[in-house]
């Protein structure tokens, strides 16, 4: 049996206190007008214990939930405007059913909203209404890396002893949380006696580069 998304809003818009608690129904099919012709209906919008107004948007797939997220950007800024508050007073959660193709535009959408924003997966009966929900984990971030300016070097008489000190030195990285990093051994090879120490053990790290 295929419920419809009229139904579960229906079912959510009197029991909102099973996505959290402390939520106020105002109106369901709330109306954005603004004078651009950019138009749309808030599924369901409430207000939270702190006054704050809660747009809640409700998918039933991932198709339509990815779709979801860019209505979001365009219904939050709209009624941001249309009540002449700030975007500090106004929030959103986004309702699904499945977020198995949707957790990383998710993730990627709360990098760049002004707007806090919460994600939850519900779970419904066959009439349609909401029997459990909880808020989704965000996907992993990859930010990118960069050789960090801290570089050193080891320097050991034989080889042998250099050799040695490579499991060692990896392991103290490791235990103080620098998992990335690079070791390079090293050799003199010349006639120039005043160097006393011709191996070495060169490394350096890696760091996150945070772009935001």
């Amino acid at each position: 049996m295929t419920i419809c998304e009229n139904t579960i809003r229906d079912r959510f818009a009197e029991n909102l206190k099973i996505l959290e608690p402390g939520l106020t129904f105002i109106a369901k099919e709330f109306n954005l007008n603004n004078n651009f012709g950019t138009n749309g209906r808030v599924d369901i919008l409430a207000k939270d214990e702190f006054n704050n107004y809660v747009v809640i948007e409700l998918k039933r797939s991932d198709q339509a939930a990815r779709q979801g997220i860019h209505e979001l950007f365009k219904y939050l800024s709209i009624l941001s405007s249309q009540l002449g508050v700030s975007q500090n007073s106004i929030r959103a959660i986004l309702v699904s059913t499945t977020w198995h193709e949707l957790r990383v535009p998710f993730t990627e959408y709360l990098k760049i909203t002004p707007y806090p924003t919460k994600g939850i997966q519900i779970s419904i009966d066959e009439q349609g209404m909401p029997i459990s929900s909880k808020e989704i984990s965000l996907a992993p971030v990859h930010l990118p890396l960069h050789f960090s300016p801290i570089q050193m070097v080891y320097l050991y008489k034989n080889p042998s002893k250099r050799n040695s000190s490579f499991s060692k030195i990896s392991s103290a990285l490791k235990s103080i949380g620098v998992n990335d990093h690079f070791l390079i051994s090293c050799d003199y090879h010349g006639n120039n006696r005043s160097v006393i120490y011709p191996h070495a053990v060169y490394f350096f790290f890696l760091t996150i580069v945070n772009c935001r």
